[in-house]
Parts: structure tokens; C-alpha cells; sequence
């Protein structure tokens, strides 16, 4: 009975809501939003049901891999995020997605076995988690497998595939030694507040334990500093233009934020002013 609605649920809420999350589950496991871990498990469990990432898969898959050697342009599978084959080459944007979707998990496993004696505590929690999510999608698919099949398998492996193909232009052809110049910048003001500032990618890799609502600030200081590389190969133009129809809804609920994060686009020279501002 009713079997269309878990499935109009799963084509309209992967885009418009759970697409979201993901930059979300990705910023909690790099600063926990909660003081106790009991909250951050459960928040955890709940990210893993959605996103398709599991307690602390970002972390030893993304953290202490991607953020230390990204930069470098190292050889897949060297560096979990890379988006160099091992021939050297630039992979193309469906090859790198689909590589990050496939072995995600596998890169986890090789990680913990590498660095077990640095990272154990955070790899004993995420076997923990990762068995348990396993645990909670058979119940899932025992207690209804059609509603289980969609919510619990088909949507998070949408949504891990969309996670590793949002993350395509952050540094794909962009090789530096310098952490802040191997990023690409999105600062389209709308689309931070539905990722919780995600675009303000330099700032985030040149302090990756830095809270996400502080990044447009550091961003700000950074760009003071002479740090930030003002070239528009680093910048990206606005992505989100399927979440149009609620674009007056963001502008009249966060207008303040918005504001803000225009004055800090007008402080860029004009190359890069002209990507996210509408010319006078």
C-alpha cells in the first residue's frame, strides 16, 4: 500500500535535503557538534542513515588523508580524494567521482590498517559504527524491504555518490605547495548557507579544525594577509541553481548573512567580484 510515497520521498529529498546534509556530516567530523560523545553518536547514526557515511569515516578516509597530503597532487590511490590517475594523469569528473564512491570505504580500511597505532581510537569507533549501520539497514530491509531497499541502501549510496561529485572542483587540476592555492572557492552567499560555508574551501584546508561558521571570517583575514590566491582558476561559479525556487525564501530568512558574505566578495579584485556579483 501507498508504495509511491517512500519513493517520491527518495527522488525529491535526495536533492533538496539529504544532498545538504552531506556537506553537514562532513563538517561534524571535523569539529563534533555536541560536548557529549553520546550526542555525536547518535547525530552520527543518523548522518550514516542519510548521507551514506558512517561515524568517523570522514575522518580517517578525509581528515588525517585528503586535508594532510591533498595539496600535493599525489597518485590515486596514495592520497584517498586525489584526482591524479596513477599514470600521472588529470582523471575526468565522472571517473573521480565514481572511484571516490567505490572505494571509500575500502581507502577507510586501508588507512586504519596503516596507521593503526596513531588513529586506534578512531577506527575501534568507527568499526563500531560501521557495523552497527550494517546492523540497522538488514532490520530495515527484514522489517520492509522495499521502504528498507530505498531508504536504507539506494538513498546514502546516492548520496555518497553525490558527495565524492560536489567534491570534483574543489582541486582537481590544482597542484601547490602552498595548502590555500591547491583549493577552489565558491563564494556564492546562498549556496554557504545550504553548506554551511563549504565554498570558503581555502580557509577550511588551511585550518580544517575550524568551526564552519567561522570560515567566511577566516577567509576574510586570510585574504587581508596576502594568503589567498586571487586567481579566478580558483574560484567556481554558483552551483546550486536547482534550489532556485526557495533562493527569496534563504534571501529573506538569512538577508544579514548574506550581506556580509557580499562585502567580503566585494574586497576581491574584479575578476572574481564579476563571478558572484551582478555587474552595476
Amino acid at each position: 500500500e501507498r508504495w509511491y510515497i517512500p519513493l517520491i520521498w527518495t527522488i525529491f529529498s535526495i536533492p533538496f535535503i539529504k544532498g545538504f546534509l552531506c556537506a553537514f556530516n562532513h563538517h561534524h567530523q571535523h569539529v563534533s557538534p555536541f560536548k557529549h560523545k553520546s550526542l555525536n553518536y547518535l547525530i552520527g547514526i543518523f548522518y550514516a542513515s542519510t548521507t551514506g557515511v558512517t561515524y568517523n569515516t570522514w575522518v580517517i578516509h578525509h581528515n588525517i588523508d585528503h586535508h594532510t597530503t591533498g595539496h600535493l597532487g599525489l597518485a590515486w590511490p596514495e592520497e584517498a580524494s586525489t584526482w591524479v590517475r596513477p599514470s600521472g594523469a588529470t582523471m575526468n569528473h565522472w571517473e573521480y567521482s565514481f572511484k571516490t564512491w567505490l572505494f571509500s570505504y575500502y581507502l577507510v580500511f586501508r588507512n586504519c590498517a596503516m596507521n593503526r597505532s596513531k588513529i586506534k581510537a578512531k577506527c575501534n569507533e568507527f568499526f563500531l559504527f560501521f557495523i552497527l549501520q550494517f546492523l540497522i539497514t538488514i532490520g530495515a530491509l527484514y522489517f520492509n524491504w522495499y521502504t528498507g531497499l530505498l531508504l536504507w541502501v539506494i538513498q546514502p549510496a546516492i548520496c555518497l555518490f553525490i558527495t565524492g561529485d560536489a567534491t570534483w572542483h574543489h582541486h582537481n587540476g590544482l597542484k601547490d605547495t602552498r595548502i590555500t592555492h591547491a583549493c577552489r572557492n565558491n563564494l556564492d552567499p546562498i549556496g554557504n548557507i545550504l553548506k554551511g560555508n563549504l565554498g570558503y574551501h581555502s580557509a577550511h584546508h588551511k585550518k580544517q579544525g575550524l568551526h564552519w561558521s567561522l570560515l567566511p571570517e577566516y577567509h576574510l583575514k586570510l585574504l587581508d594577509s596576502k594568503s589567498m590566491p586571487l586567481d579566478v582558476k580558483n574560484y567556481v561559479a554558483p552551483s546550486d541553481k536547482h534550489m532556485a525556487l526557495i533562493y527569496p525564501l534563504i534571501r529573506i530568512l538569512f538577508s544579514k548573512t548574506i550581506q556580509a558574505q557580499e562585502n567580503i566578495i566585494k574586497k576581491h579584485p574584479e575578476n572574481i567580484r564579476n563571478i558572484y556579483l551582478a555587474k552595476d
